[in-house]
């Protein structure tokens, strides 16, 4: 059994990144593809980094959506923007179902189909419904993950006051929308609500983790989603960005948050 020792550090000793990085979660071939191509679309438009988290196996077919995202890579390397492409499972499974060598492999075929197709071996992974246990840590940082995602409700460790080797905690803390607890369908949030949550948790955290996903960018007609973009919701997602930007704040990829923050003091692990 994996044992991770954590040493607390005081929030006195936060230097915030006065950063927000956003996420957009359930990148995969068909499914709502419009809405995942208009999303990106509008953070190259706004030179505005970030992550988007592909399932493995359901990934590659799709020559529009796959396509664009070459593309969108491509151009991030002339311009001040970038976008990280993380690891969202193979099957987006649940990974507490599987033993720590079965989840090694699960995170490992992954990674090599995203590499095969894009070019990149993720380094970032996100825990497929925020579900993990112990042997999910264990399995990413055996496959070279040094960025690991899940949601401040099932992972409360964040990197900046609580560091393990090689491996940096950076929960979501906020959301553009969410879904309803009886699983009928999705809501929004409104773009102050949003820049709000992301303001309450640079004071709290010293970063800020916007999570997306294309359902909430698509039209809804009752609890049927349609593979049609929801416009109203790419414009305020833009004003989101807007306000951001605004107030001073970069938008970065999960692994550029820890970049620009500083601990003072002793931050240790000790472990396996």
């Amino acid at each position: 059994m994996l044992v991770i020792y954590l040493i607390p550090v005081s929030y006195s000793q936060i230097k915030s990144c006065n950063c927000v990085a956003f996420r957009l979660d359930d990148i995969q071939d068909f499914h709502l593809n419009n809405a995942q191509i208009a999303v990106i679309d509008l953070f190259e438009s706004q030179n505005a980094s970030f992550t988007i988290g592909i399932i493995g196996n359901h990934f590659g077919n799709d020559t529009k959506l796959v396509d664009h995202i070459k593309e969108v890579m491509k151009n991030s390397a002339n311009n001040n923007f970038k976008i990280e492409i993380a690891n969202h499972g193979w099957n987006h499974e649940d990974f507490r179902q599987f033993s720590k060598e079965q989840q090694s492999e699960l995170l490992n075929k992954s990674n090599k189909k995203i590499s095969s197709i894009l070019g990149v071996i993720p380094k970032v992974f996100i825990a497929p419904n925020s579900l993990f246990n112990n042997d999910t840590l264990w399995a990413v940082k055996n496959v070279g993950i040094h960025y690991f995602s899940a949601s401040v409700t099932t992972d409360p460790i964040h990197s900046n006051i609580k560091n393990t080797t090689d491996l940096y905690h950076f929960p979501e803390n906020a959301a553009t929308g969410d879904i309803y607890e009886n699983g009928s369908n999705w809501f929004t949030y409104t773009p102050e609500q949003v820049v709000n949550s992301a303001l309450e948790s640079i004071n709290k955290y010293g970063y800020a983790l916007v999570v997306m996903h294309p359902q909430e960018h698509s039209i809804r007609i009752d609890e049927d989603i349609q593979n049609k973009v929801d416009w109203q919701q790419i414009k305020e997602l833009n004003s989101i960005i807007e306000q951001v930007k605004n107030k001073g704040l970069k938008t970065v990829t999960i692994g550029e948050i820890n970049q620009n923050m500083k601990i003072s003091g002793n931050n240790s692990y000790t472990g396996p």
